[in-house]
């Protein structure tokens, strides 16, 4: 582990810590996405104006809404990051309310697909024209996979559409990886996931599949407590694929920083999914390490934007499962 991760591990420590004691009724996972949004922005995280758009977000919901339910921490370090949080918020908002349209309830996995839209965009158009590829995709994930195709999937939508390949393309890859994924993942939902992460890469889905083989292998042997029980985790090691550095280094860059991270206060086995461990070790590795092993033809603006959706999915998902 080099100096920069040992600075961005002490990083979300001390991030969780600040914000942990400023919104101390609030879940441990969502505490510890606040820090690791915080984190990955190279910032020490500012409660006051996490306080401060907290009035905003109260001033613009009613107490029921989905956004001050779940995920609210890490709604509000995006609009503190954002510096201007109620145009933040009111964009957030007009995506989720297109995203809502023909449904009674919001959940969490729909607000964190409008905030990855948001997030992977510039302008009102840009995050329209990704909103109805994203809802094109969906529509035919949902005919592909009837069953298993749920809102959680909504974000991994916005992680192909924000692909520059085709669709076909990128479905049809999809579906390949999803077949190889076939023999060794024992959730249904979790393989369909990770399959559509992989789409993104223009690599072959063997070779993909077969690289995210080899990563797991090598964790496996280096966490053994990790269980591969959680579509989180899962979501992590195709992340992870995405990158190119050899799996045998890879694997041991994010297995050291997976236990540095669980001896942080606050992010130990009894506070913590696994999987939200994992994503804070993968995602701090990624970003010390972003430009020297990203994927041969993802541009730097797309990988980043894809790794932010991923972030997103994982974040939504767990907060579900928290609560």
């Amino acid at each position: 582990m080099n100096q920069q991760e040992q600075q961005m591990v002490e990083l979300l420590g001390a991030n969780r810590d600040a914000v942990n004691k400023s919104f101390m009724l609030e879940s441990a996972t969502g505490v510890a996405s606040a820090a690791l949004i915080w984190t990955l922005a190279e910032r020490r995280a500012t409660v006051d104006a996490m306080h401060a758009n907290h009035e905003i977000l109260k001033s613009k919901t009613n107490v029921l809404s989905t956004e001050r339910s779940t995920g609210k921490l890490a709604l509000l370090s995006r609009m503190a990051l954002s510096g201007d949080g109620a145009t933040y918020l009111a964009e957030v908002r007009r995506i989720f309310a297109k995203i809502m349209e023909g449904k009674m309830f919001g959940t969490a996995a729909r607000l964190g697909a409008a905030i990855a839209i948001v997030n992977g965009t510039s302008t009102p158009d840009e995050a329209d024209r990704l909103l109805a590829r994203t809802n094109a995709i969906f529509e035919r994930m949902e005919e592909n996979h009837p069953l298993i195709t749920n809102d959680r999937d909504l974000t991994s939508a916005v992680i192909v559409a924000l692909s520059d390949r085709d669709d076909d393309e990128l479905l049809a890859d999809a579906e390949e990886c999803y077949e190889l994924l076939g023999k060794g993942y024992k959730l249904t939902d979790g393989r369909q996931t990770m399959a559509h992460i992989l789409a993104v890469s223009p690599a072959a889905p063997a070779e993909k599949v077969a690289r995210v083989k080899e990563l797991r292998d090598a964790l496996r042997a280096q966490v053994p407590r990790l269980g591969w029980t959680s579509s989180q985790e899962y979501a992590v090691l195709a992340m992870l694929a995405l990158d190119d550095r050899p799996a045998a280094e890879l694997a041991a860059n994010v297995s050291e920083l997976y236990g540095q991270v669980k001896e942080l206060k606050g992010f130990g086995t009894l506070s913590l999914p696994s999987g939200i461990r994992l994503l804070c070790a993968a995602a701090i590795s990624m970003h010390v390490h972003r430009g020297t092993g990203s994927v041969e033809a993802i541009t730097d603006a797309i990988a980043l934007a894809v790794a932010q959706a991923i972030i997103d999915w994982i974040i939504y998902t767990s907060i579900i499962i928290a609560n």
